[in-house]
């Protein structure tokens, strides 16, 4: 599903034609970016977890995640031990003076602030829950997985059908996407339910008794 197979497919939810006045492509864009942003900040889902190195500057302590930053998962001088994360407080109790290889980090006002201040240029590695990208052109595909796209059609539908002040279909769309949240939520987890090998147990293994 890209931007213009979800397109399509709210279209179809709304009963809409392509030539629609009202619902139009660009319409539709921004229907479809709204519900993917709201999707984002329902979870930290596994999908958004990325990484990037900051190099640090002799004699600074803080530093600016990139643009895409949503939440800190954690810190690391490259091929070091975790920085441990403690409150901005704690820092600011330590001594301003300190400087070596950060071993402590907070987040604070959209930046990281390491402690010691680093004495050397090192890579720093952040792991990090990061936001969707805008989708713009009609191939771009959202970071969500495509077995769980629909829940962004369901949410884009909601926010159609309330802009029309379609009450009743709007709720009915926005249990919709409910529904779809709850199944994403049961299977953010990546480890499988069973030891590999498709089902535990074969369903006639199941409904079949025991020979005698």
């Amino acid at each position: 599903m890209d931007l213009a197979t979800l397109r399509s497919a709210v279209r179809t939810r709304l009963g809409v034609p392509a030539s629609d006045p009202i619902f139009t492509d660009g319409a539709l864009t921004e229907l479809v970016n709204s519900a993917n942003h709201y999707l984002e900040t329902e979870w930290d889902w596994p999908w958004l977890e990325t990484t990037e190195d900051i190099a640090t500057v002799i004699g600074t302590a803080t530093y600016t995640p990139g643009a895409t930053w949503m939440r800190t998962i954690d810190l690391r001088v490259a091929n070091g031990a975790l920085l441990r994360r403690v409150p901005i407080d704690e820092l600011d109790f330590l001594s301003s003076a300190g400087t070596g290889e950060p071993r402590l980090f907070c987040v604070t006002g959209g930046q990281l602030t390491v402690f010691p201040t680093p004495s050397a240029v090192l890579t720093l590695k952040h792991r990090y829950v990061r936001s969707e990208p805008d989708l713009v052109n009609a191939g771009d595909t959202p970071l969500v997985p495509l077995s769980f796209r629909s829940a962004i059609v369901e949410y884009a539908s909601f926010l159609a059908l309330r802009r029309s002040r379609d009450e009743g279909r709007a709720e009915v769309a926005r249990s919709g996407y409910k529904e779809w949240l709850e199944q994403m939520v049961k299977r953010t987890a990546r480890y499988a339910d069973t030891a590999g090998g498709g089902a535990e147990y074969a369903p006639s293994a199941k409904a079949t008794p025991a020979a005698r």
